[in-house]
Order: structure tokens, then sequence, then C-alpha cells
């Protein structure tokens, strides 16, 4: 039996192995090859900041170079194990160099390893040192987010009118204004929230909170109130009465109302569901001695009850359309003997000399005109008269004639003359 010999043929074991070896790294740089990206816009974090503000001054990032773009070069694979978040970009103020304010940064990725290399731009953060400034600036509160369908934010209010802020000088002067932004996305309750405190300058750039400290907040958060109330379409009314009652003698209302009929008001829930129209006042419409047709522009927000306001407060202007016209006339005439007595003394006579008769003029609708009858209606109250004589009398209707028909003009009256009667007519 032959005896294994390790070192047999080692020149072609030598050159198999180097083969392999090439061959491995040929297949690694074709299916998983070295490559470059960047990843842009990455935040430096300031370490060790008290190596400065101990000597009672401050500072700032100058320069824009507290954000840098990093570098990363590493094989294909390695870069869907990380996202931007996962580089963490560091300089601290210890290593900085006192003749420049400059300070190195340093690039590391959470949780991967075998990168090839990692580099910043610019590759450090240069730093201003100054004096420390405090102001105080007022807080303006701001939403963003859409609450839930039918409700809209009302009064915000936050738990700080104000803030004290302190930092380096070059920044306290640069603050124009100071948010509390709160977020109302999908909210229908109203509750307190927590606010990001927003800071911006002249150009509505926002100035990094990291340089700043804010001395109400160093043991309290900031919250926001936020009131939500409901929204509900309210109609528009009128007192019809009222406005007919402003029309000149003669015409009619044919129409009257309000473009849009309806108004998308916001209140407290309970108030708002107790609302079922909003009226506009007479004297707010114009009607006046208008005849035809008229178009009036009214504000409603004068109109609105208390605490219930307009979602929209651009959309307060309201068009009022009156139609006026003449009303259709009829006269009828009715003959004296036609007229009934009513209430005579037994011993009276009437008589109407001439052969007079009455007109009644009528208006109205032209329908309710053309089939108005009033024969057995009209008559002459006698109560009041025992005596003989003379005397003008007026000439009475019975009861309502036709809805929407009314007498138009001075009453009618008549001539008559009471004799009294002979014996022989009263026994009869």
């Amino acid at each position: 039996m032959r005896k294994f010999n390790p070192f047999a043929n080692l020149s072609l074991k030598i050159i198999a192995l180097l083969f392999a070896t090439l061959f491995w790294i040929y297949i690694v740089n074709i299916g998983d090859p070295i490559d470059e990206r960047p990843f842009r816009d990455i935040p430096v974090n300031i370490l060790n900041p008290e190596v400065i503000t101990d000597r009672g001054v401050g500072f700032h990032v100058i320069e824009d170079t507290e954000i840098v773009t990093v570098m990363v070069r590493a094989r294909i694979s390695l870069f869907n194990e990380f996202t931007p978040r996962d580089i963490i970009a560091t300089a601290d103020l210890a290593e900085m160099d006192s003749s420049t304010n400059l300070v190195p940064i340093e690039i590391t990725i959470r949780g991967v390893e075998d990168i090839e290399s990692v580099t910043a731009f610019p590759g450090n953060v240069r730093i201003q040192v100054e004096q420390v400034e405090r102001a105080t600036f007022p807080v303006a509160v701001e939403r963003i987010g859409t609450p839930r369908e039918g409700y809209v934010v009302g009064d915000m209010e936050a738990n700080h009118t104000s803030l004290v802020i302190e930092g380096p000088e070059t920044l306290i002067r640069r603050i124009s204004r100071v948010v509390a932004e709160v977020s109302v996305e999908g909210m229908s309750t109203s509750v307190p929230l927590p606010a990001t405190v927003r800071i911006f300058d002249e150009d509505d750039d926002e100035i990094s909170l990291s340089f700043l400290r804010i001395h109400e907040l160093a043991e309290e958060e900031m919250m926001v109130y936020v009131q939500m109330l409901s929204t509900r379409n309210i109609v528009l009314d009128y007192n019809r009465q009222e406005v007919i009652d402003e029309i000149r003698e003669g015409y009619q209302l044919s129409e009257l109302f309000f473009e849009p009929s309806s108004i998308l008001v916001s209140g407290v829930p309970e108030e708002l569901l107790a609302l079922q129209e909003i009226f506009v006042p007479t004297e707010s419409l114009g009607v006046g001695d208008n005849t035809g047709r008229t178009e009036n522009t009214i504000d409603i927000r004068p109109y609105l009850p208390a605490r219930i306001q307009l979602v929209d407060d651009t959309a307060y202007r309201i068009v009022v359309t009156i139609v006026v016209e003449q009303i259709d006339r009829r006269g009828i005439e009715i003959s004296a003997r036609a007229i009934q007595l009513r209430h005579l003394a037994e011993n009276l006579n009437v008589d109407f000399p001439n052969e007079q008769s009455v007109t009644f003029v009528f208006m109205g609708e032209r329908e309710a005109l053309d089939v108005l009858d009033i024969g057995g209606q009209v008559y002459l109250d006698l109560s009041e008269f025992v005596n003989p004589g003379r005397y003008t009398l007026p000439v009475r209707i019975d009861g309502l004639i036709l809805e929407g028909v009314s007498v138009f003009g001075p009453q009618p009256s008549i001539e008559v003359e009471l004799t009294i009667r002979e014996s022989e007519e009263i026994e009869e």
C-alpha cells in the first residue's frame, strides 16, 4: 500500500490554490462588486458642548457645516443593510482646533461592518464662539394636518404665550418668530397636545434649536389646548309676513331667495345641534319700494348667533334676490237690489235712489280672480239705524273671499233712504 505524501505534486497544488483564490476574487467582484454612493443631508451631532459653554460663552455652527454629505464605499450587498438614519455624524468639541475653530467629523454606520470607507463632505464643522444673549419672544400657535370630516379647529391656546430664549447673540438677533406647532390630523375631540417649538428668521428659514436654550421648556413640555368644533350646513330664512308688509300697495312678493341658500358654520356640538336656521332681518334684505327683480349682497356675519362662526372666513357674502310683481286686479259690479239688508228695523223700508250700483276691486293672482264670485256675500248692516232718513252706508262683504285675494282701494259705499212703513205693511 502506498504511503500518503502531502508534498507530492506540491507545485500543482500551489497552482490550484492560486487559481481558486483568483477565481473567488473574480466571482466576488462580479457578483458583489464594490460601489461608492453619496448620502446627503446628514445632520452632525455636537458632542461635549460644555467645553465651550462652561467658559460663559455660546457657540453655533457656521457656513452650513452642520449638514454633510457622506460618501460610503462598500460592497453592493451592504447597501441594503442600512438607511440614511443609520449614518451617525458627530463632532466632538473636545477635539476642536482652537486656532481655526474647526472640529473633525466622525462617521459611523449602525449595525454594519466591513465598510470599505466612509467620508464626510465637508470633513470639519466650523464653530463660531460669541457672547450669550437672552431675549423674550411671543409664541404663535400653528397647526398641521386635517381634522376628522365634519370638524374644524376652534381656539388653540399654548401653555406658554412667550418664551425666554438664550444663545449666541448672532442667532438670537436672527430670530423673527417662534411657533408652537401641533398636528390635528384626524382629530374630533378637544384635548391638550404636545407641541413642537420651531424658530424662524426673517427669510422664514428655520433656526436650529441645538445651540439655543429655552428656559420655560427646561422642566415643562410645550403644550397646546386644541378646541375642536362640529360643522353643519344651516339654512338661511326670513320673516315672510314682514317682507310682505314692506311691499308697496298693489304689488306682491313673487320670489325671495338666498344664494347660497345655506352656509357651513362651526360651533360647540350641543349649540350647533340646536341651531335650525339663521334669520336675516327684514331691514337688511333691501325690499323698500323696489319692484321687479332686484339683487342685494349682504354680509351674513352680523346675524350669526354667539359662538357660531363661518368655517370659511371668506364665505360671508350672500346674494338676496327679490322679485316683486304688480298684482292683477278685477272689478265686480253689484247692483243695489242684489245687496242683502241685514238687521233692518221692522218699522222701516229701504229704498236706493237712482237705482245705484257699487263696484268692488279685487287684487290677487289671475287664476283666483277669474273664478271669484261674491254673489250673496255683499250686504248692508242696518243695526244702528232706527230713524227714517237718507244715509250713505259702507257696503260689506262676508268673510274670506279666496286665499290670495283681497279688496283693493277704499271700501265702496251706497246711498240709501229709510222710510216709515205704513201700518198695513207692518201688520202684514
